[in-house]
């Protein structure tokens, strides 16, 4: 058996609430950069090293899991997994010693797909670009991750969520656009994230999430805005979070989701004037973290963590560049040739319909090439990235716009990003 390389360099870790710094010898490294080059930094070290730990920094944290030892991870990396061993790990907040933080890939080098041949046409003429700084929106009173957002009217709701410790969220809050502030609404009855929501005639529809006990909820609840009210409905039939939910006439179209680390394939519809419930067929593929979008009545999944089947149970999950489409005047579900595949694997993402095309968001990747992939022949459409590259986002399509809100950076994220449609000079 070979030996371990060991290197006897001293290295310290120091940290602050601006950022954390790494440094070995000659080497340095900040958050600033980017949480991923530490993920990255330390899942290609080999051998043995040493690192001093900031034990001020945790007592002045009153000796909490925020000032303890860093501990970068990436849940979907199905190649590294990192273990941390200590006598001060506690289940709760409380006195314990390591701070585990999402470290995603290099987000959004974004995408944006051509359906010419396959949801009708499109205008040749716009353009995808992200709002100029001077119109840049205010980040979110409280930073959050997996939140459910919608536009009504010149207004974003952004709903429930998760917040630094993890905790479900019941804060509504609702931003407007013209004046650029936000502005706190009636609570959730049950805190919950990972809520899908629609709304029709004025009316907000929430659907599914997951509480505090970490388990997939039924719950169906309606907001008025005009009352600043929620009002219980009857529950759903398959209990899940982060799902997709779509609004096309009068049904409301819920597909996918996690309960658990675990995939929902059920794709379900509520026909809100007959109180009826409508079943299609389930999702082909067993993808957690795959990201939906509608754009012409034709239902797109895209990318996710594929999980294993009941044939290959010991295989990994593992990142995927899956297309699959559902046409509703056909009730199948169908898998477009290997050219029309994303050209990154990822998930945790966002997608979106913004001027007849479908809009891939951030999220976690292998990679960090840019994002351009084929779609009946046709080349994708590179974007600008985020200023703010992050996954388990929250998107809210309004006219023109595509707002990106809130998600995981190195911890929850505050930023609202929008991307702009207009017409080239």
């Amino acid at each position: 058996m070979g030996k371990l390389p060991v290197d006897l360099t001293p290295g310290q870790i120091r940290c602050s609430k601006r950022e954390v710094v790494l440094t070995r010898g000659a080497e340095r490294l900040s958050t600033r950069e980017g949480a991923r080059k530490l993920y990255d930094y330390f899942s290609s070290s080999e051998g043995i090293g040493g690192f001093q730990d900031h034990f001020d920094w945790w007592a002045r944290n009153q000796f909490c899991s925020r000032g303890g030892k860093p501990l970068w991870i990436d849940p979907h990396d199905p190649n590294v997994h990192h273990i941390f061993i200590d006598d001060n790990i506690r289940l709760d907040d409380a006195d314990t010693i390591v701070h585990p933080q999402g470290s995603p890939s290099h987000v959004c080098d974004d995408l944006v797909q051509s359906q010419r041949g396959l949801v009708g046409g499109q205008r040749n003429l716009e353009k995808l670009h992200l709002l100029p700084p001077e119109r840049r929106q205010e980040p979110l009173p409280s930073a959050r991750a997996g939140a459910a957002a919608l536009a009504l009217g010149k207004q974003v709701l952004v709903v429930g969520g998760v917040d630094a410790a993890q905790s479900p969220l019941a804060s509504v809050e609702v931003y407007h656009v013209d004046e650029g502030k936000w502005e706190k609404k009636a609570a959730l009855a049950q805190p919950s994230m990972g809520i899908s929501a629609v709304q029709r005639d004025g009316a907000v529809y929430a659907r599914g999430g997951m509480g505090a006990p970490t388990s997939p909820q039924a719950l169906v609840r309606v907001y008025e805005p005009a009352k600043d009210h929620w009002q219980p409905l009857p529950s759903m039939p398959t209990p899940c979070y982060g799902a997709s939910a779509f609004l096309q006439g009068n049904k409301i179209f819920v597909l996918g989701g996690r309960q658990g680390k675990l995939p929902v394939t059920a794709f379900e519809a509520f026909d809100l004037e007959t109180r009826s419930r409508t079943r299609y067929p389930s999702l082909p593929s067993r993808r957690a973290f795959a990201a939906c979008a509608m754009a012409d009545g034709v239902v797109f999944s895209l990318g996710g963590l594929q999980q294993p089947g009941p044939h290959n149970f010991y295989s990994r999950p593992h990142f995927v560049n899956t297309v699959e489409m559902f046409d509703p005047t056909q009730g199948a579900w169908s898998k477009p040739s290997r050219a029309i595949r994303m050209r990154e694997k990822r998930a945790d993402f966002v997608a979106g319909c913004l001027g007849g095309r479908v809009v891939a968001v951030g999220g976690l990747g292998n990679q960090s090439c840019p994002l351009d992939f084929a779609l009946s022949g046709k080349k994708g459409e590179p974007l600008p990235p985020m200023p703010t590259g992050r996954c388990s986002c929250s998107s809210c399509p309004a006219p023109s716009l595509l707002f990106i809100i809130g998600g995981v950076a190195q911890g929850p994220s505050g930023a609202v990003e929008a991307l702009c449609l207009r017409e080239a000079p």
